[in-house]
């Protein structure tokens, strides 16, 4: 069983003002932030946003 860790509150802003500057091109990043902290469906939308197997 994956273990999800905690997102603090201000890694959750670094994120938005990533996505803010960069759009939709942040996506596969924090993606694949969330899903290595062990978000299950951020690595089905990491596969999703960049056409690859997850």
């Amino acid at each position: 069983m994956i273990t999800t860790q905690k997102l603090t509150k201000d890694r959750i802003e670094q994120l938005l003002t990533l996505l803010n500057s960069e759009k939709i091109n942040a996506n596969p990043a924090i993606y694949q932030e969330l899903s290595d902290l062990g978000y299950g469906y951020a690595g089905w939308a990491y596969s999703f946003s960049t056409g690859t197997d997850f």
